[in-house]
């Protein structure tokens, strides 16, 4: 059984009769008969629904500290007004000049500017954010992503690719690596089990033929056997080896599965002799490291959590150096990260799955990756349209951009209207110097103007490989492809998948429609003929 969606556990699974299985779960093939014992209410998938529910409920909005500000700078105003206009009253007994100077304190001081300094900020913020595939759903989220100190990740399919892979081939001395994909693959070929997709992969890769297979036998949980040109293989875990091999080639088998922790493994045995194994893992995306790294050297903590297998998610966190906690229930995730914040932390987390939703609802601020499933992106505050877990940490950095941007626009909008009111206020009549109503609206308007303009600095926000700055992976040896027809956030999508078959990173520009990559074995050839099979035009690669 699949039950990546609930636990997050990258593999499947075997069950035997009488054991629980959860529902959202997915069977890769055979018969199976279930029996309903928790429905309705009772069900797992309610009861993350309710998680969520109770999480968005119990959500405070942050409070714009414009409002604060406007709270009590416009109650002064009004009375200095009054005063004003009282004052040169009973000093002058004109009240058409007295009246002058109180219209003129109020034009002056309009706090249009303070009005402006937040949803200008934020709207030029999250447009910036639009420009780089995050999708930011409020401007509670953005404010909130300023303050993050903690940043919480799903394994499977946010950290990870989300699909087994094969890592590595180990042989036998004498055994040819063709052969011995080429065998693996005939056997694979009559599974319909999830790990049976990378070896046929692998084969058709090299395009190796594939044998016929006779007396095929599927052995639940365990693997597959068949025979080969009279020749008997066992391809699968160490209970098939156990079950159909001698003692000799099981416990040889069981060195290997002992010194394999952390991958699954595939053992290839011909009748007693084992003829060598595959490792197969689910492994990390090329820029988990640098969004790890990235997130640190902003002096934020990150941490893990699974509802994966200890071993897969030790080998996960020790290349990232990252704390961890492993088979996590969906619920002990939203506990964790609740138990996180009441400690004063404020809590980014990153998933994809219906078992990260809870926890996305209850963070300070939730992430969901674009490939997520429909419950984690409606859960969450963020989406990272491009499955890129660099992402968050430009979703910081755009954060704090944003409330930095805010503080200097309140500030300079306080302090003009405090430096013009006194002057309007006719403090410096007796050196020739007044301010007319028509004159202060003048300047109550470049105020305004000074707001929107330092506002819209924030579309110059630029991530380069430089510092803390450095998310993207341009190297001094790498190569530019140009690539007509890339329009849109999907074309880079997929363009980017291209280059990800390949083994290649890459930073794609929609604008200069350029696809900039490390030179690596990958021919241009190559290169060439995959991004134009998914339509698009290439024109040159230098």
């Amino acid at each position: 059984l699949d039950e990546s969606m609930i636990t997050g556990e990258s593999i499947p699974v075997f069950k035997s009769s009488g054991e629980s299985v959860v529902c959202g779960t997915k069977f890769s093939g055979g018969f199976i008969k279930a029996k309903a014992i928790s429905v309705g209410e009772d069900s797992t998938l309610y009861k993350i629904v309710k998680l969520v529910e109770d999480a968005n409920s119990t959500k405070v909005p942050i409070a714009g500290l414009a409002d604060k500000i406007s709270g009590i700078f416009v109650p002064v105003v009004i009375l200095i007004s009054v005063l004003t206009t009282l004052i040169w009253y009973f000093v002058t007994k004109d009240f058409a000049n007295a009246f002058n100077f109180g219209v003129s304190v109020l034009v002056v001081s309009c706090p249009c500017a303070l009005g402006l300094a937040t949803p200008a900020a934020l709207m030029a913020g999250t447009g910036k954010a639009a420009e780089f595939g995050i999708l930011i759903k409020s401007g509670e989220a953005l404010q909130a992503s300023a303050n993050i100190n903690t940043v919480v990740l799903d394994k499977t399919g946010t950290v990870t690719d989300g699909k087994p892979e094969i890592d590595a081939i180990n042989l036998t001395p004498g055994v040819e690596e063709d052969e011995f994909v080429r065998i693996c693959a005939s056997l694979e070929s009559g599974s319909s089990h999830p790990l049976a997709i990378p070896v046929i992969r692998l084969a058709e890769q090299r395009k190796l033929s594939k044998y016929a297979v006779e007396d095929y036998e599927a052995v639940r949980g365990k693997g597959v056997y068949g025979n080969i040109n009279g020749k008997g293989y066992s391809l699968g875990n160490l209970a098939l080896i156990k079950q159909k091999c001698s003692q000799n080639a099981i416990a040889k088998a069981e060195e290997i599965a002992q010194n394999s922790a952390g991958a699954t493994i595939l053992i290839l045995a011909e009748n007693n002799k084992i003829l060598g194994y595959m490792s197969i893992k689910d492994k990390i995306k090329p820029t988990s490291r640098t969004a790890v790294d990235s997130l640190k050297a902003m002096g934020i903590e990150v941490i893990m959590l699974t509802g994966d297998n200890k071993y897969s998610a030790s080998e996960v966190a020790d290349q990232l150096n990252i704390s961890f906690k492993a088979e996590v229930l969906p619920e002990d995730k939203h506990t964790e990260v609740e138990g996180l914040i009441a400690n004063g932390k404020r809590v980014m987390m990153v998933g994809d799955g219906v078992n990260d939703a809870p926890a996305l609802a209850s963070a300070s601020v939730g992430v969901a990756i674009g490939a997520g499933t429909d419950v984690a992106i409606e859960s969450a505050d963020v989406v990272l349209i491009k499955n890129d877990l660099t992402d968050c940490y430009k979703t910081v950095k755009i954060g704090r951009s944003v409330m930095r941007n805010i503080k200097q626009n309140l500030f300079w909008a306080f302090f003009y209207n405090a430096l013009l009111i006194p002057i309007a206020c006719g403090a410096l009549s007796g050196v020739g110097i007044t301010l007319n109503p028509m004159i202060a609206s003048a300047a109550m308007s470049l105020s305004s103007i000074f707001v929107v303009g330092n506002a819209l600095r924030l579309r110059f926000i630029k991530f380069e490989n430089k510092g803390e700055n450095q998310m993207f992976f341009k190297k001094k040896s790498g190569k530019v492809a140009i690539i007509e027809g890339m329009m849109c956030q999907h074309c880079q999508k997929r363009v980017e998948g291209v280059f990800a078959k390949l083994g290649l990173e890459v930073e794609i520009n929609l604008k200069k429609k350029t696809a900039t990559f490390p030179e690596s074995d990958v021919s241009d050839e190559l290169i060439k003929s995959a991004i134009e099979a998914e339509g698009y035009t290439v024109v040159s690669i230098e």
